[in-house]
């Protein structure tokens, strides 16, 4: 249910595959990373409760997950 991508050094935009398991997770960690952009709106994330940011660029949620993600920068 958590998958945790912090402090890896990756750069660029948050992969695609990450939606392969989107449906079963509820803790995102991409924090202290190098991503740029935003979340892609093409992820399913029902339950999805918190997505870690901190230390990128990425820079909203799209407005699918507004009302039911936090977004929270560490």
């Amino acid at each position: 249910r958590v998958l945790m991508l912090g402090s890896n050094r990756l750069r660029g935009s948050i992969p695609q595959w990450i939606g392969n398991f989107s449906q079963k997770l509820q803790v995102l960690d991409l924090s202290d990373n190098r991503f740029s952009g935003s979340i892609p709106s093409d992820l399913t994330l029902p339950a999805f409760h918190s997505v870690e940011n901190g230390g990128n660029s990425v820079s909203s949620l799209p407005t699918l997950y507004e009302d039911s993600i936090q977004l929270t920068a560490k």
